[in-house]
């Protein structure tokens, strides 16, 4: 059960970012990044 919306949307932006860092040795994206199966967005 999701209780937060807002907190759902973190943890996944969050485990997005975490694993382009771990791939890409960085976590600053490019403005246009998208990342993952989903094409989840983080650029920043």
């Amino acid at each position: 059960m999701v209780w937060s919306v807002h907190a759902s949307a973190w943890e996944a932006g969050l485990a997005v970012a975490s694993d382009y860092a771990a791939v890409r040795g960085h976590c600053p994206p490019p403005t246009t990044a998208v990342w993952g199966g989903d094409r989840f967005p983080i650029g920043v």
